[in-house]
């Protein structure tokens, strides 16, 4: 798995390429908690180079969406169109914990 982060503006964009399997998992944890404490407003978290998702990542991803939705920051998830069982089961998550608004691109827009 690789990642790689870039600034523009008010926004961090983080790619990541590879599986988020049992094994690079605590890597993509450690550097969604430090995006969390230096993301200004906006962060677009793109997974379309990502072929396999672990359900840690998916429920990462969830957590991550509400602390920024609370904070009053945005967190867009860039998943793709293959990916469209992984994104219902995350607005599922959302709902049942009591958040909403989670977003979710297709690929087509950005942040």
């Amino acid at each position: 798995m690789r990642m790689d982060v870039r600034r523009h503006d008010d926004k961090i964009l983080l790619t990541v390429l590879g599986d988020i399997d049992d094994y690079t998992y605590p890597l993509f944890a450690h550097e969604l908690e430090m995006l969390d404490r230096i993301a200004s407003q906006n962060l677009l978290i793109n997974l379309e180079g990502c072929p396999f998702l672990n359900f840690q990542c998916i429920r990462l991803m969830v957590d991550t969406h509400r602390r920024f939705h609370q904070a009053g920051r945005r967190v867009v998830f860039r998943l793709g169109k293959e990916k469209r069982t992984v994104s219902e089961l995350m607005k599922i998550m959302t709902l049942t914990m009591g958040s909403e608004g989670l977003n979710i691109d297709d690929g087509a827009t950005g942040i």
